[in-house]
């Protein structure tokens, strides 16, 4: 078994999809900055059960209007 000092660890990437083709972000800076982004994302999101009463009720709206 290898030392603990002597593991090579992968460096973290970003693969990013777009319009204009998927891209992989290699620069820790930019990696960075998409891991912000994703964290912003997560805690902006709804729980899975908020997002089904979510939807639920603009079906409602929806049927009702």
């Amino acid at each position: 078994m290898a030392e603990p000092s002597s593991i090579e660890v992968d460096p973290d990437i970003a693969y990013v999809e777009g319009t204009a083709g998927d891209v992989y972000v290699e620069s820790s800076d930019h990696v960075d900055r998409y891991k912000m982004a994703f964290m912003s994302i997560c805690d902006a999101a709804l729980s899975p059960e908020d997002s089904m009463k979510l939807i639920a009720d603009i079906k409602e709206r929806l049927i009702h209007d």
